[in-house]
């Protein structure tokens, strides 16, 4: 005895069995839920951190160098700009978290072996929630600040606790328009701006935070190490 389905005129009409049906079920429902995810993006973009390609991948794998160094907390920062969502903009990775994660990825896109001074950094600031940092801006463009934190932390590794404080407070900064922004309030300036001789800093720098510590003139740069 068959207990297969007798046709119906549907069936019989359409051209379709039942399992023909069950597939563009299944692709509607797909095809559906693919609209819902595009739509939670475009309800987050708005809220999003953006990074570009090649700047997303070098963070991430910088972020899981630093937890296979032993960093715990990196595993979290890691877990949120690796948690990205649909954007149209060509060429860049977006990413939406809370103010709470954004501020913890902020914290690590700025220790070193990072150093993500990029646009996203601003903006997840912004979702944090920052309050920018007392004292008088100083703006650097990226690769100046790249060379003299490079600087200061190769001073730092020699044993020079002052550079490593003053690579700390540069590592404060966030990015405003195409420039890196760091804030120096005057009880600091001092310390820093010899800090900042002492690595090598170009005049120019080392004049606008000596003028924030109160002092005049430009500084002779420092005699070359002898051979």
């Amino acid at each position: 005895m068959s207990f297969a389905r007798i046709p119906t005129v549907t069936d019989l009409t359409s051209g379709e069995d039942r399992f023909t049906r069950r597939r563009r079920n299944r692709s509607s429902d797909s095809a559906l839920r693919a609209r819902e995810k595009q739509a939670e993006a475009a309800k987050k973009e708005p809220f999003a951190a953006f990074f570009l390609h090649d700047e997303h991948k070098r963070l991430t794998t910088a972020l899981l160098r630093l937890q296979r160094a032993g960093d715990g907390g990196a595993a979290s920062a890691y877990a949120i700009l690796d948690r990205t969502i649909r954007t149209k903009r060509s060429g860049f990775v977006a990413v939406s978290p809370e103010p709470a994660q954004a501020k913890t990825l902020a914290t690590y896109l700025r220790k070193r072996g990072v150093d993500g001074f990029c646009q996203g950094l601003a903006r997840l600031d912004e979702i944090a929630g920052t309050e920018q940092p007392a004292g008088r801006p100083v703006d650097l463009c990226g690769f100046d600040f790249e060379r003299i934190l490079a600087q200061l932390d190769a001073a730092a590794d020699a044993g020079s606790a002052d550079a490593a404080r003053a690579a700390a407070h540069l590592r404060t900064a966030t990015v405003k328009s195409t420039l890196v922004r760091f804030f120096v309030n005057h009880e600091a300036a001092g310390e820093l701006a010899d800090a900042l001789h002492a690595a090598g800093a170009g005049r120019r720098l080392v004049h606008d935070v000596d003028l924030i510590a109160g002092r005049a003139g430009f500084r002779e740069p420092l005699a070359a190490p002898a051979a």
